[in-house]
């Protein structure tokens, strides 16, 4: 193998690692959890967070409304406040019914979205859940019956953990969802999840942005070496064939 190869593998690898630790630092535990799609103003969502507490005024945390299939985001609303560990958020709509009122952390007059609008939630400019599909206009609902996007409210299975991080694939709410009648505000805030106790989870780190820069740096010190090595090999060796042919010999032997 020259000594191209083995460079442009160890490139290679460097840029998966980069990446990896990119991904991963985009994932984050909030997820939708209820969705209210009332009559009139009676707009609201919750989020449930799965891990640690988040404070929405340090992380950058935002839920944008793509309208009538719209691919261009259509209201963009930033969260404040914050959400303990296991705990719901709710956000409503600013002239929503006050039974929606008295509950919500946040309101906003942009939450205003109905049963074929496109909905994500973002964490640092990037996707980590969804509702609907962006770009796709369904025609008036994702779904059917009480299990839809239109004059319903939705609330998350308490099996999944997860959010949808792809705001383009085929949305289905009965897979994640169960359907509930217009104006069913009664959940709200008091989502579950089937889940075992926090402590006994396996706790994956994320490496803060210094710590990925020393490990790359550290990478990279050892490719440098690496390459250093093999050049004074190839140097050796074409050192060794320059010798004249007797005294190689004699060196081989």
């Amino acid at each position: 193998m020259n000594r191209e190869i083995i460079i442009m593998k160890n490139i290679r690898f460097l840029m998966s690692v980069s990446l990896l630790f990119v991904a991963t630092s985009a994932n984050s535990s909030l997820m939708f959890s209820e969705y209210v799609e009332g009559s009139s103003y009676n707009k609201a969502l919750e989020l449930f967070n799965l891990g640690e507490e988040v404070n929405f005024d340090t992380d950058n945390y935002a839920i944008e409304i793509y309208s009538n299939g719209a691919s261009t985001v259509s209201y963009s609303i930033n969260l404040t406040g914050s959400v303990l560990q296991n705990s719901s958020f709710l956000i409503g709509h600013n002239r929503s019914d006050v039974s929606i009122l008295s509950m919500v952390n946040q309101v906003s007059g942009s939450l205003n979205f109905n049963g074929d609008d496109a909905i994500t939630l973002l964490h640092n400019g990037l996707v980590i859940d969804t509702i609907g599909q962006v770009g796709v206009d369904p025609g008036s609902e994702w779904g059917s019956g009480l299990t839809s996007t239109q004059n319903n409210t939705l609330r998350r299975l308490p099996d999944i953990l997860i959010g949808d991080n792809n705001g383009f694939d085929n949305f289905e709410p009965a897979l994640q969802w169960r359907g509930y009648a217009q104006d069913s505000f009664e959940g709200l805030g008091q989502h579950q999840i089937n889940q075992a106790p926090l402590e006994q989870e396996p706790v994956t780190s994320v490496p803060e942005p210094g710590s990925l820069w020393l490990l790359l740096l550290g990478m990279l010190g050892l490719l440098k070496t690496r390459v250093l090595r093999l050049f004074q090999l190839n140097l050796n060796l074409k050192q060794f064939k320059s010798l004249p042919m007797n005294l190689s010999r004699r060196i081989v032997l």
